[in-house]
Parts: C-alpha cells; sequence; structure tokens
C-alpha cells in the first residue's frame, strides 16, 4: 500500500483515482499506478509502509483562507509568478488560475 498527497493543481482525476487539495491523499495498491501519480507531478508519495502514517493535515490549509504571506510561499513553491500584484485577492485569483491552467493542461496529456 502507498499512500500520495496531491501537491500540485486544486483536484485529480486519473489512473484510478480522483483526489481534491481539501482531502488531498489517497492510497493505492499497484507500485505501478503509485509510481505513475508521482511521477505526474501532481503527487509525492509519504508513506509506502503498511501501518506508516501520514502528515499532519491540520496544519494546511485551502488556499482561500492563506494568509497573503502564505500564498506568496505557495506561488513560489509552485513556479507561480504572481509579481507585481499587491492585493492578497490579486494574488489568489492568479494563483488559481495557474493551477487550473496546470490542470487542464495536465488532462490533455492523458
Amino acid at each position: 500500500m502507498t499512500k500520495l498527497k496531491l501537491i500540485k493543481g486544486l483536484s485529480y482525476t486519473g489512473h484510478g483515482v480522483s483526489v481534491s487539495a481539501s482531502s488531498p491523499f489517497v492510497e493505492v495498491n499497484d507500485e505501478n499506478r503509485a509510481n505513475a501519480l508521482a511521477g505526474s507531478g501532481y503527487f509525492s508519495i509519504v508513506a509506502e509502509a503498511p501501518g506508516a502514517s501520514a502528515p499532519n493535515t491540520a496544519d494546511e490549509k485551502p488556499l482561500e483562507k492563506m494568509t497573503e504571506k502564505e500564498l506568496e510561499s505557495y506561488a513560489a513553491e509552485n513556479g507561480i509568478d504572481i509579481s507585481g500584484l499587491t492585493r492578497k485577492a490579486d494574488k489568489l485569483s492568479a494563483i488559481l488560475q495557474a493551477e487550473a491552467e496546470a490542470g487542464a493542461l495536465f488532462a490533455e496529456t492523458q
């Protein structure tokens, strides 16, 4: 059993799984499927051993509830350009747009 976490985009459907940012973890039994999901760039493997614990998700927030500084960090970590934007709402909008475009681009390649 392999546990993966959605690390890019607001949602993902493919390879027999469907997850969203509000529930970013998925467990798969097939090693090939786990590797395909991790290789997509949308997931990271967080646990491979049976009984391994998942990271604490209590500190994770949806984008809409992040502070301006958290949004800036998220954008930097995910390669989203928000330079020149000064308002929190504009930064959030740019991040959501970039995530939606990335998801649509990925869906076209499936």
